[in-house]
């Protein structure tokens, strides 16, 4: 941008010259403005383009123009086909990640876009889903749902840009390890489930997530009750009694995380378990490359309400706890934030779907911890052949106690027949187990998520003021 000067001022030769006067004003670096009066027009110095010099990143390799992806296993952006290797210019900052004010000129600061030509969107007919995915990738199936009805969509240019991202770090031969125990672990899986850990290749997948840092200080007031005693024998009697009682709390607040995506709810987000924020690196279109990248769908405004939401939460029950006693009643509170600030971050995940016997199973599993969960198919046969095993040792028993009765062992038979029902309520206990066993094996509800998104609440729902909350 030139430096142009606050007061434009045309030179009068040009001005003797209509038509090139209008070919030189106005000058480079001012923009037409609105004006009170009619017929006048005003001209502004341009606001500043903070977009019109980002890095813009090709992923092809310098030796031979192919395709490449980070690795994990190295730590660097390697060729698919020669081999070379080259660092991502990302610095692991951790904890110090940059983050940012709520301030109006904060957002118009920020960059837009991934920072690459090298992607493209794609959204999913089945689910809704919209993810970014690199250009060399031919065919994609939706990580989310699985289908292979995805098509090309507009790329969302006007988004965030993250601040920060946490790479896979779960190499290669970790992966392998990891599905051949998940597939294992457990007698209920079928036999044939241990052939499909070949044909499980999971997609690298970049989540959207807020982080939050504040500090909240509170003041309470409320009635606290307290069990009172009086008199002694038939004349004692009990009754609370009310006093009044206040006090103040205080607490920070740092990287709790919101979900930026509508495609990963509360349980999923817990399931996949916490993150290490020390592993945060600066973003870097880098990281992504041979990834799948979501942008948020949940704007900063709402997020950070589910945010204060949690934070008022937790400085509620602070206060609570403060009370000499659990009875309370007309609870009021004035709260205030401080020192508020967010962080837009990328967090890695593995997600991956397989078939077995004609439905479609989901595997997630942290990028980072490689903490695995999803769908396993049970082999209902083994349930009911355990269930029914558990059940002859009541039947031998009562089989037993009938001999016994027969040929007038009286007290043997009752034996028998105590031990018989004994064992036919262990029988029914671990039937139950093992229906429960399966049934929470296959975590159908994890995966039923996956594929129709979050419920999130309607964002107005979140009260938003500083003000006092009340209740009892």
């Amino acid at each position: 941008m030139s430096n142009a000067p606050d007061s434009i001022e045309a030179p009068q030769p040009i001005l003797d010259n209509k038509a090139a006067f209008f070919n030189v004003f106005p000058p480079d670096g001012y923009i037409p403005a609105e004006s009170d009066r009619d017929g006048v027009t005003i001209f502004i110095p341009a606001p500043e383009n903070h977009n019109d010099h980002q890095k813009v990143v090709e992923f092809d390799c310098p030796r031979c123009s192919g395709d490449s992806a980070f690795s994990a296993d190295s730590g660097v952006l390697e060729c698919k086909f020669c081999g070379f290797q080259q660092a991502p210019a990302g610095v692991k900052v951790g904890r110090q990640a940059s983050e940012e004010q709520f301030r109006v000129t904060t957002l118009k600061a920020a960059k837009e876009g991934w920072g690459t030509n090298d992607r493209h969107d794609v959204v999913c007919q089945n689910c809704g889903t919209h993810e970014s995915v690199s250009a060399d990738m031919l065919t994609h199936n939706c990580a989310f749902c699985g289908s292979s009805r995805v098509v090309q969509t507009e790329t969302i240019e006007d988004v965030l840009r993250p601040s920060a991202l946490i790479p896979v770090e779960v190499t290669q031969e970790q992966l392998e390890e990891i599905l051949n125990d998940w597939f294992s672990s457990s007698w209920l899986l079928p036999e044939k489930l241990k052939n499909i850990v070949a044909n499980v290749e999971p997609d690298r997948v970049f989540l959207p997530f807020w982080t939050f840092d504040a500090h909240s200080q509170a003041s309470w007031r409320a009635q606290v009750g307290h069990t009172v005693t009086t008199g002694t024998g038939k004349n004692r009697r009990t009754k609370t009694v009310w006093r009044w009682e206040s006090g103040n709390a205080s607490l920070s607040f740092d990287d709790h995380m919101v979900s930026g995506s509508k495609r990963i709810s509360e349980n999923l987000k817990s399931e996949l378990g916490s993150y290490n924020m020390h592993g945060l690196v600066n973003y870097d279109p880098d990281y992504l490359a041979g990834s799948i990248a979501q942008a948020y769908d949940i704007e900063l405004e709402h997020a950070w309400r589910i945010g204060r939401k949690a934070f008022r939460e937790a400085t509620r029950r602070a206060c609570r706890q403060q009370a000499s006693s659990g009875k309370i009643r007309n609870f009021s509170m004035e709260l205030e934030f401080d020192n508020e600030s967010w962080r837009y971050i990328l967090l890695p995940v593995l997600m991956a779907s397989y078939q077995f016997d004609n439905q479609t199973h989901r595997i997630v599993i942290n990028g980072q911890t490689g903490k695995i969960f999803g769908q396993r198919p049970v082999d209902w046969r083994k349930v009911r052949n355990a269930s029914l095993t558990s059940g002859a040792p009541p039947i031998l028993a009562f089989i037993t106690a009938g001999i016994l009765n027969l040929i007038d062992l009286i007290e043997a038979a009752g034996v028998a027949f105590a031990v018989g029902g004994f064992l036919s309520l262990v029988a029914v206990v671990l039937t139950g187990i093992f229906y429960f066993m399966g049934y929470n094996l296959q975590k159908q509800k994890w995966g039923d998520e996956l594929s129709s998104g979050a419920d999130f609440s309607n964002p107005d729902d979140y009260a938003d003021d500083d003000g006092g909350t009340n209740g009892n």
